[in-house]
């Protein structure tokens, strides 16, 4: 999923709209709440796709413009507002992410694997965009790492999230506190 800039016209690949606007800046209560509705929404997205058993479905997802990956992300948004939705009426974001992990995990459709080798893995690619600051009030990358972590306390299960970028700021994925220290 590429989430550069929405001015970014020149890079390749294109954005991904989607979780790109999804992604991007609001107050951190309610970034906090975004994230919480983008990772549930990939889950259950995820969970269905994985349950239909469609052949070539992750290769066909990574093909640029290709209708698979148009349809995932159609339904990503979809689930997302739905998701949303009941976040911002029941403030209960973290536990129904936790909740469309889990049954996504537990799915009998879920690709099983030795030990820690991934069984999934969302890419975020230009990630550097998650480090903008907006007046000094909150980093994007910060909220992010704190809701992965949360989905993925106490459970085995390789899910893994690579950020990726064409610029070095994407090695900075750590606290500002711990990057000031």
């Amino acid at each position: 999923m590429n989430i550069r800039f929405i001015n970014d016209t020149h890079g390749y690949p294109s954005r991904d709209d989607t979780p790109a606007d999804i992604l991007s800046y609001d107050t951190e209560k309610e970034y906090h709440n975004q994230c919480y509705a983008f990772f549930a929404a990939v889950f259950k997205v995820l969970r269905t796709v994985l349950e239909k058993n469609q052949p070539n479905w992750f290769e066909d997802v990574c093909k640029i413009g290709s209708p698979t990956r148009i349809a995932f992300f159609v339904d990503l948004e979809n689930e997302y507002s739905n998701v949303r939705d009941v976040i911002r009426t029941v403030y209960t974001g973290s536990r129904i992410m936790k909740k469309y992990y889990s049954e996504m995990v537990s799915s009998k459709s879920f690709p099983r694997a030795k030990d820690n080798e991934p069984r999934v893995v969302i890419v975020l690619d230009e990630a550097h965009v998650l480090h903008e600051t907006y007046a000094g009030l909150f980093s994007q990358a910060d909220v992010l790492l704190q809701t992965i972590k949360e989905y993925s306390e106490d459970n085995d299960h390789a899910v893994w999230v690579v950020f990726a970028s064409t610029t070095f700021k994407v090695t900075h994925f750590s606290s500002l506190e711990a990057l000031c220290a």
